[in-house]
């Protein structure tokens, strides 16, 4: 057998070439790795040095081989979590900055890159619904030749998988080698996994301000795969990530929401800092007083005001300091020196510590109202007015058909009024004329030339 023989394919031609080489007199390195196969099949990686010697008369070659294949393993898993490190810092930069709209194709992408880098078929993200009942598969990468899995993994409730969701709540990485060796407590994840086929994975949980949010997962579907303690720890970080992304996305939209509602709200709304610097403000708050809102931010509240209603502001801020709110009626001034009355609510808006960093003020013009208001008591003053004052006699009655109130024109013919008060309408009652009334049988005289 010849030496190179021993060699593994990937150095059998680098052995054979430098060995001749060197018998033939030429200058070759005298130290370098190779690969050698056992005769159990196994391979093991040699640091050989070799010379140049004579042998019998013969020129041969002096060979001395440590096995490295320790030390090369450890050399490689530090150059591949080293790669992979940079996989990872490559995705937690392009999330930085990523706008929210496109955070789930960055998720796609990143999930791509992973797949690859890892040598998995198959690699995912579910998120759990707002109340945790239920799990749902949203993002999905899959090699060539993998099927899908994600249309069949929608709405999953909550204790399908008690094994695995035991693991993932109590925040930690699932690692399963080989599928076939679960433990008989995860027959229901077995049957599933088995049902897509998959024979390794690895899935991490994604947390959010301590909340479990979802998990990132990796299955190897072709072969069967091992997740080193150093590349777990990193897919540990690319949760976070993901987990930090998909709840700025949410929290976006949300306010994207709040701030459309805010700014179609036909009440006056607006955010001023502690000085009373307008932050922000919405149209209906800047169209009330005559402005457009962008020509308002960064004015103070001043302008709202005049030099006479400053000390009912003064009053309302200096109720805002003591107690946090104020709610009443508050005078402001149109751009035009219109003045007119506003209903207002004011809070003071407080940060996470409870410190108060700024105010929030809706406002409502009032004016029309109180002006329906003042007319509605002139009409009631008027009919008040016209009732006590007629010649002939009124009442009111109560939903029951009560008498509640009658006029002077019945009450002076009646000689108990308290027994009319309150009893039924069924009661009759009639008012004599006047001696200068028409009579009331229908002479057409007057009553003291007719019956009176």
């Amino acid at each position: 057998m010849e030496f190179w023989q021993l060699m593994h394919p990937d150095s059998r031609d680098v052995v054979k070439r430098r060995g001749m080489a060197r018998q033939a007199g030429q200058k070759m390195p005298t130290s370098y790795k190779v690969r050698i196969i056992r005769k159990d099949g196994e391979s093991r990686w040699l640091n050989f040095s070799g010379d140049l010697i004579d042998y019998e008369g013969v020129p041969a070659v002096l060979g001395i081989a440590h096995d490295i294949t320790e030390s090369v393993a450890a050399e490689l898993t530090l150059r591949e979590r080293l790669a992979f490190e940079g996989v990872v810092a490559g995705i937690s930069t392009r999330f930085i900055n990523l706008p929210s709209q496109d955070i789930d194709a960055g998720i796609h992408e990143a999930l791509e890159a992973l797949g690859r880098f890892t040598d998995v078929d198959r690699s995912y993200v579910f998120l759990y619904s707002d109340d945790g009942t239920s799990m749902s598969n949203t993002h999905e990468w899959c090699a060539p030749g993998i099927q899908p899995a994600m249309p069949d993994l929608q709405d999953l409730p909550g204790g399908t998988f008690p094994w695995f969701d035991k693991k993932i709540r109590n925040l930690e990485a699932v690692h399963v080698p080989c599928v076939s060796e679960v433990p008989p407590e995860a027959s229901a994840e077995r049957t599933e996994w088995t049902r897509e086929s998959i024979q390794s994975l690895v899935t991490i949980p994604m947390v959010y301000s301590g909340n479990l949010i979802g998990f990132v997962g990796f299955d190897s579907v072709r072969k069967r795969k091992t997740w080193s303690a150093d590349i777990i720890a990193l897919l540990r970080i690319v949760g976070e990530v993901f987990a930090n992304a998909l709840q700025r996305k949410q929290s976006e939209h949300q306010l994207r929401l709040l701030t459309s509602a805010v700014e179609q709200s036909a009440d006056g709304v607006a955010v001023v800092d502690l000085a009373g610097h307008v932050l922000f403000i919405n149209d209906a708050f800047a169209n009330m007083h005559g402005y457009d809102s962008a020509e308002l931010i960064g004015r103070h509240l001043s302008v709202f005001h005049t030099a006479s209603q400053k000390p009912a502001v003064d009053a309302a801020n200096m109720q805002m300091a003591e107690t946090g709110e104020f709610e009443g009626e508050v005078w402001h001034v149109r751009r035009d020196g219109a003045v007119f009355l506003t209903s207002m609510r004011n809070v003071i808006v407080r940060d996470e510590a409870g410190e108060p960093v700024a105010m929030l003020g809706t406002a409502r013009d009032i004016t029309e109202r109180k002006r329906a208001e003042e007319a509605l008591r002139e009409s009631e003053s008027r009919n008040r007015t016209y009732f006590a004052s007629s010649p002939y006699g009124m009442y009111v009655v109560n939903a029951s058909g009560r008498y509640i109130e009658v006029n002077e024109a019945i009450a002076e013919n009646l000689v108990e009024l308290d027994g009319v008060l309150n009893t039924p309408k069924t009661v009759v009652f009639e008012k004599t004329p006047s001696r200068n009334d028409p009579c009331s049988c229908g002479s057409g005289k007057k009553y003291k030339k007719c019956c009176g």
